[in-house]
């Protein structure tokens, strides 16, 4: 295989069930590892490799997909968190802190305003909510960078609970010193074509 290669799966003709059977037997037959997962849902995306998740999405994005979103994620890693910073009044941090936002750290700026530093944990119903309705606010597109401890098990569980609200996997990368991008188009191969390429491609080197 050459260090990066790029293969494309038709996804008119592959269901989800086909492509984590896809991934287990490439897995099973190769010393290949996820690297990153990449799904979609009309404007919104979600780029998630072992170590860290970006979510963009759009501002027409629902209060349901948001709030769900995010939730699945906490139930799949109770552990991840994301990191805000805020400017505010002092007698405001409070009120944050009430509602599941911890204080990483703290300073004073300029006159009553201090920038304050919060962990958003996932494991905080109050905190999850709080970040959903601030991103569901907002009337421009949204990053958000959250921190987590993947794997190919997780990011697996991840695309297969997403699913469920209509995200749909764009683009799965493996690596083992060299890299493999399978993307899911309108025009490819089917999964059996896919697999055998992928283990092919792998015996050559």
């Amino acid at each position: 295989m050459s260090s990066s290669e790029k293969l494309n799966l038709d996804k008119s003709k592959v269901s989800f069930k086909e492509i984590k059977k896809l991934i287990t037997e490439v897995k099973n037959l190769t010393n290949l590892n996820i690297s990153k997962v990449i799904l979609v849902n009309g404007e919104n995306k979600i780029s998630s490799t072992t170590g860290k998740i970006e979510l963009t999405f759009s501002k027409y994005a629902s209060w349901s997909l948001i709030a769900k979103t995010l939730i699945n994620i906490s139930e799949i890693d109770n552990n991840a968190e994301h990191e805000i910073s805020m400017e505010l009044k002092y007698d405001k941090i409070e009120k944050y802190e009430k509602e599941g936002y911890v204080v990483v750290s703290y300073g004073k700026i300029e006159g009553d305003y201090y920038k304050v530093i919060f962990e958003i944990p996932f494991s905080s119903p109050s905190a999850l909510k709080k970040m959903a309705l601030s991103i569901y606010n907002s009337d421009q597109e949204i990053k958000k960078d959250i921190l987590w401890d993947g794997g190919d098990k997780r990011l697996i569980k991840l695309c297969k609970e997403l699913k469920n609200l209509n995200w749909k996997v764009s683009t799965i990368k493996f690596v083992n010193g060299k890299n493999l991008e399978l993307n899911l188009s309108n025009q490819g191969k089917t999964a059996k074509e896919t697999k055998e390429k992928i283990i092919k491609k792998t015996k050559e080197n």
